[in-house]
């Protein structure tokens, strides 16, 4: 085969899919970015502006989908309430920057399609019902 290595991002199960089908052709090179919940941890003596701007900025890099978005922060009690303070105002301050993705200005476009929607909107109902 020409194919000299396979570079996949997607779900565990379609990984260990790719790479079965890699060990059965020519061995080829297979690097896999699977599934994860990307986990950012904040200490209380963490720089809280470079905190909330790397969790806020890469939370919302590609809207949100892409496999590095840290879809999980843990931080010390110490410091979460005025981390939750400044990460909503982070959040808030981005909202004025959805629009035509296709504008240089544009940091925040639209979903890639219903279903990431749907799984989107699931997220926040289920925040909003704890």
């Amino acid at each position: 085969m020409e194919i000299s290595k396979i570079s996949f991002t997607g779900s565990a199960a379609s990984g260990r899919q790719v790479q079965i089908a890699a060990a059965k052709s020519n061995l080829k090179h297979v690097t896999l970015e699977l599934g994860g919940k990307s986990p950012s941890i904040i200490f209380d003596d963490a720089n809280l502006e470079n905190a909330v701007g790397h969790n806020s900025q890469g939370f919302l890099l590609n809207s949100g989908q892409v496999c590095i978005a840290g879809s999980r922060i843990l931080v010390q009690s110490g410091i979460a309430p005025k981390f939750i303070e400044l990460l909503k105002a982070a959040f808030i301050k981005f909202s004025d920057t959805m629009a035509d993705p296709s504008l240089e200005e544009t940091f925040l476009g639209p979903l890639a399609d219903k279903k990431q929607f749907d799984r989107v909107m699931s997220f926040l109902n289920d925040a909003k019902s704890e």
